[in-house]
Order: C-alpha cells, then structure tokens, then sequence
C-alpha cells in the first residue's frame, strides 16, 4: 500500500548518489534464501548493466550460499558497488556487504560475525520440545579450549567426552561448513579486494575472533578488521531510515474480518 511512499524514497536516493538503487529488505522473520536470488535476477533484468550500483542492505541473515549467489548475481551487472545500510546488516548479509566496493553506514548500521553453525541430522536432541538443536565452531572450539585448561592431566583428549554429547560426524560437518565460510568471505571479498593477506585476514576475523554471533560491528570496528566502510552523511542516513520505515509498515501482517 505505501509502494509509491517507498518510490519517492528511491528516487531521491538515486539522484543523491547519481546511480540506480535496488534494495534488500527483509523483516525480522525472513531469510536470506535461493529464492531471492530468483526475483534480483528478474529486477537486474529490467534495470541492465551499470558502471555503479547502490544495494540497500537490511536482514538478519540466512544462508551463506545464498549471499554468495546474491554476490555473484550483483557482480555481473555493477563494476562498482556501494552497500548501504540503514540498520542491521546480519551474518550471511555481512556476506552480500563484503562483496561490495564500499560500504556506507548509518550510526543505527552494523555487521556482525558470520556463524558456521548447522542442525545436523546427527545433532544433540533439546529434551524440552524435542527437536535438534544448532552446534556452532564456535561453541566447539571453545568447549575443548576450556577442556584442556582445565582439565589436562587428568582427560588429555578433550575429544573423548565431546563425542559422548557431539557425535563425531557433527563435529566433521561443522569443520566443513567453517572452511566453507571462510573460503566464501574470500571469494566475496577477491571482487574489489586484491591483497590476499588482508582477504584471509577480515576472513579470519568475521569467523573466529568475535565472541558471539549476533555481535555488533559499527563502522569503526569494521574499518579496524580491514574493510572499506564510511558513515553514510546525516541527509543520507535520514533517506535510509525513512525507507527502513516504510518497508516495516508494509511488512506489518494485516487481518481482515469478513463477516
């Protein structure tokens, strides 16, 4: 109902930047998926090829194949990309941001950590509603780290009473599913980023170093660990969140009563 509200918007956007803007909108309970990629290539379809191309940037995650996909789909119709975010930007959308020239923030803007944590077929039952529950590499590492502090002369081998809660093809696929992460960061990141060593570096840093998944990393932080981020200007930043609020009334569910 507010889609020419969120077309004036665009529009004035546009004209500041001088160069086409589609966005990424997704609301708290949706995720970044395969069938996304589907309706950007029937939007990139209309819109042609571009030197430059601003993507506006706002969900909560989903699947990091997915963001890869997004990437690569962005990557054939922009030389130049400019991600813009008004608000959260979260685990595989950090993907889709990396895999942008610049990265232009508002102060309510940040990434966060990307999580290589999976439910396996395999994986620890919660005894409460009786589903699979989600291991992370992170949750792992930390286990055994802690297990050989604590415990080394008397249990060496932290993995022997891991593998009585994990079972061992778990722990295997979490392994792969880490690699896999790290070798996407890399390959987003090789687009507009040719020094290797700061690729494996912001790679490194957005799987390992951060001690929880929904951590939030403002533009400095982001500029510390390596990439290319700026603070959007308060004109800007304003035209983005006023956008965010448009989608979010549109998104809002709405009940009919019929009698």
């Amino acid at each position: 109902m507010r889609f020419a509200d969120s077309q004036r918007v665009i529009a004035e956007i546009e004209r500041r930047l001088d160069m086409p803007v589609i966005t990424y909108w997704g609301s708290s309970n949706s995720s970044v998926c395969d069938n996304d990629v589907v309706v950007l290539n029937e939007l990139f379809k209309r819109r042609g090829r571009h030197k430059k191309l601003a993507f506006v940037i706002k969900s909560s995650g989903g699947v990091i194949v997915s963001a890869l996909k997004i990437v690569h789909l962005l990557r054939q119709h922009a030389d130049d990309i400019v991600a813009l975010l008004p608000l959260e930007c979260a685990s595989a959308a950090t993907i889709i941001a990396l895999g942008a020239n610049r990265i232009v923030m508002c102060p309510t803007a940040y990434l966060t950590p990307i999580d290589s944590s999976l439910t396996h077929q395999l994986s620890p039952v919660d005894e409460i509603n009786n589903s699979r529950v989600s291991v992370s590499s992170d949750e792992l590492r930390r286990i055994v780290e802690l297990w050989r502090k604590l415990e080394r002369d008397q249990h060496p081998n932290a993995y022997q009473e891991v593998f009585k809660y994990i079972h061992p093809l778990v722990i295997g696929a979490i392994d792969r599913s880490m690699s896999l992460s790290m070798q996407i960061c890399n390959e987003v990141l090789s687009y507009h980023m040719q020094d290797h060593n700061l690729r494996e570096n912001v790679s490194r840093s957005l799987n390992y170093d951060y001690p929880s998944h929904s951590y939030p990393i403002n533009n400095d932080a982001a500029r510390k660990i390596g990439l290319n981020a700026e603070m959007a200007d308060p004109d800007l930043a304003s035209l983005l969140i006023q956008l965010n609020l448009i989608y979010s009334d549109m998104a809002q569910n709405t009940i009919s009563d019929v009698d």
